[in-house]
C-alpha cells in the first residue's frame, strides 16, 4: 500500500527564547496533528515530524533539545529535526552528550573537506555513547542545508512555514518494474502524493514546498528488490548502476509534472532495506561497493553499521569519497554511519526499531 512516508512541517521560530519557543512549538505541533485528523489521513500518513532551521549561534543545543522535546508531548509527534549544525561550530561537540539523551535528529555540515577529520571523530564517539544516536547524526557532505521532509538532513533553509511530503511506495514501483509500467505508476503516485500535500498545507495556512519523490524503503518494502528486478542481477554485481539510473530517470521525469523538493534520487539505508541487510550478511556487498553505488544514488553509504575496529581515519576516508562524488554529481548527499563496539563483520546486533542489522566488511 502507498503511504506518505514523513509529512514534515517546517517551522519558523520567531523567538529561540526558551518560553516563547516552547509556546510556538506547542501549538504549531497540535495543530499540525489535528489537521491530520481533520483531515482523515490518519491511515495514509505513517509519521508527522517537525523541521527546524539551524539555530543561531547563541542558542545552547542542551536547552534547545529540553525545549522542543518537552513542547512536543503532548501532540503526539515524536520526530524532530533540530540540531543542525557546522562540523567547525564549537557546538557540534555537545551532541556527544545530547543526542542520546534526547530524541531529536542532527545534521552536521561539512562544507570543506577539512571538516571531516572531526565530524568522523564525533560519529565515532556519538556512536561509543548510543549507537542509535548515532542513526540520528547525518552528515551533509555538501554543507547547504536541504528542504527536504527526510530526516535527518531536513532543514528549514527557506526562511518561512511550509510543508513536504516524502512516499513509502517500493511495493507500487516493484509492481511498476515487473510490468513494464514503472514511469506511469510513479507519475500516477506522485500526482496523489502532492494532492495529499496540498490538502494538508491548505488546512494548515502553509506553503506546499512539494513532494520528495526519493525512492525509500523499510524493511520488506525493498527498494533494493526493485534495482534487482530492473538490473536482472543481484546488488551490487554489474548492472546494478545502470538500473539505480534508470530508476532515477523514471524518478525525475515523473517530478516534472509535480512540485518537487529535496533529493529525488534513490536512497538504499542498508538498516532500512531487508534486501540490502541479506546482501550484507551474505558478505557480497561491503562499505565499497557502497561508495561505488554514491554515484547513483542519494546516499551509497547510508544506515549502515561498521565494526568496532573503525577508526576516524576510515570513517574520513568513506566521506571524503562520497563528497567528491557529490561535488561531481552537484547534487546533494547525506550519510549515516554507526560504529557498534564489539561487533565484527557478519555479526547481528539490535539497533532500535531497526531491529538486527548485519556489521558490514570495508
Amino acid at each position: 500500500m502507498v503511504k506518505i512516508r514523513a509529512a514534515t512541517l517546517f517551522l519558523q521560530p520567531p523567538s529561540w527564547e526558551s518560553q516563547a519557543l516552547r509556546s510556538y512549538v506547542e501549538t504549531r505541533a497540535s495543530r499540525f496533528a489535528e489537521a491530520v485528523e481533520d483531515l482523515g489521513l490518519g491511515g495514509v500518513v505513517w509519521s508527522l515530524r517537525l523541521s527546524f532551521p539551524p539555530p543561531p549561534q547563541d542558542v545552547e543545543t542542551e536547552r534547545l533539545a529540553e525545549n522542543i522535546t518537552s513542547s512536543m508531548e503532548g501532540s503526539g509527534i515524536r520526530y524532530a529535526a533540530a540540531l543542525h549544525l557546522d562540523a567547525s561550530d564549537r557546538r557540534a561537540r555537545e551532541l556527544v552528550d545530547v543526542l542520546p539523551a534526547y530524541p531529536l535528529y542532527s545534521s552536521l555540515r561539512t562544507p570543506r573537506f577539512e571538516d571531516l577529520r572531526p565530524a568522523a571523530k564525533l560519529i565515532l564517539d556519538v556512536s561509543r555513547r548510543d549507537p542509535l544516536a548515532a542513526a540520528r547524526l547525518a552528515l551533509d557532505l555538501q554543507g547547504s542545508g536541504l528542504l527536504t521532509p527526510y530526516f535527518p538532513l531536513s532543514s528549514n533553509i527557506a526562511g518561512r512555514e511550509g510543508l513536504a511530503v516524502a512516499l513509502l511506495y517500493a511495493d507500487a514501483l516493484l509492481e511498476g518494474a515487473k510490468t513494464g509500467t514503472l514511469e506511469a505508476k510513479i507519475r500516477e503516485t506522485l500526482k496523489w502524493a502532492e494532492g495529499v500535500g496540498l490538502r494538508l498545507s491548505s488546512t494548515l495556512g502553509v506553503e506546499f514546498f512539494g513532494v520528495d519523490a526519493s525512492p525509500s524503503p523499510w524493511m520488506d518494502e525493498s527498494i533494493a528488490r526493485v534495482v534487482e528486478i530492473l538490473s536482472g542481477v543481484a546488488i551490487p554485481e554489474p548492472g546494478t548502476l545502470t538500473a539505480l539510473r534508470r530508476l532515477n530517470e523514471a524518478v525525475w521525469r515523473g517530478s516534472v509534472a509535480i512540485r518537487s523538493t529535496g533529493f529525488n534520487e534513490t536512497m538504499l539505508p542498508v538498516a532500512e532495506d531487508n534486501v540490502l541487510k541479506e546482501r550484507v550478511r551474505e558478505g557480497s556487498l561491503n562499505v565499497r561497493d557502497l561508495v561505488a553505488l554514491t554515484a547513483s544514488c542519494v546516499a551509497g553509504v547510508d544506515m549502515v553499521v561498521l565494526p568496532s575496529n573503525t577508526d576516524h581515519r576510515l570513517i574520513e576516508g568513506i566521506l571524503a569519497d562520497q563528497k567528491t562524488i557529490a561535488s561531481i554529481k552537484g547534487r546533494p548527499l547525506g550519510s549515516r554511519l554507526i560504529v557498534y563496539e564489539g561487533a565484527a563483520p557478519g555479526d547481528y546486533v539490535e539497533l532500535g526499531f531497526f531491529g538486527k542489522v548485519p556489521v558490514i566488511g570495508v
